[in-house]
């Protein structure tokens, strides 16, 4: 194990690696990003496992076409690691621009819970929160 801030940077460049493969359709990339029985929970729906979270790329894929040039911004990630586990927390803004510029699509919040498998830190469970207006 390296230190308390290299498995922070490794964990960071894992939040980086996840947001360049889906916004690039890099959707190999980002399955691999999550252990074999990971866990992507968001407002699309649950997807566990590999087969199932390749499934979400899929449906992503089809989304895309409305959200041109859409990006994941994350920023303000903190960071528990204990041995092979950690816990993590991001905000998130989805960002797209179009002709008529740039706009925020949502903003939320990442929860995850990862584990380092073989040297690498990959996502046991990734669960998106999107902020809800006030009422």
């Amino acid at each position: 194990m390296g230190s308390l801030f290299e498995e922070k940077f490794a964990i960071q460049e894992l939040i980086a690696r996840y947001n360049h493969a889906i916004d690039f359709g890099n959707y190999e990339a980002w399955v691999e990003c999550f252990t074999e029985d990971g866990v992507f929970e968001g407002s699309a729906g649950r997807f566990a496992g590999r087969a199932e979270l390749q499934k979400f790329t899929e449906q992503f894929n089809t989304m895309r076409t409305n959200l041109p040039n859409v990006r994941h911004c994350v920023m303000n990630t903190v960071t528990e690691v204990e041995g092979d586990t950690a816990v993590s927390s991001s905000y998130l803004q989805l960002v797209t621009t179009g002709k008529e510029g740039t706009k925020i699509v949502f903003t939320g919040r990442y929860d995850d819970k990862l584990v380092k498998v073989d040297g690498k830190w990959r996502f046991k469970e990734r669960k998106v929160t999107r902020d809800t207006p006030p009422a």
